[in-house]
């Protein structure tokens, strides 16, 4: 099996997230993130660089949050999550790209990096 298609398929079966939300389980989803998959398939406002660009953001975020990671989702394994991305969203065409790169998330977290290897 490709390791982009075992990542696809362990992101279409990992559990629903513990999302943030207001009190009525709603969030605000802004530029690409609230586009849907189907959008990046099909190229309708969102290219490979956009996602890529988007993603970057994503989990710098998460890593200046966390004050237990340094790396949610290491270099090396950037090309993987890109051909993930592009096979979970084939799977899953109205899932808001938000919602996709949280999925993403849940696969990479518990394979984080910790401490910066320059202590």
């Amino acid at each position: 099996m490709k390791p982009s298609l075992g990542l696809a398929l362990a992101l279409a079966f990992v559990a629903t997230p513990a999302l943030a939300a207001d009190g009525n389980g709603k969030f605000m989803m802004k530029g690409i993130g609230a586009k849907t998959c189907q959008d990046l398939l099909r190229g309708n406002g969102v290219t490979s660089e956009q996602l890529d660009v988007f993603l970057d953001g994503f989990v710098t975020s998460l890593n200046i949050e966390r004050a237990d990671t340094y790396d949610i989702v290491p270099g090396a394994e950037w090309p993987k999550v890109m051909e993930g991305m592009t096979a979970y969203c084939g799977n899953n065409r109205e899932e808001p790209l938000a919602i996709a790169a949280w999925r993403m998330i849940e696969y990479y977290f518990p394979r984080r990096i910790k401490q910066s290897p320059n202590k």
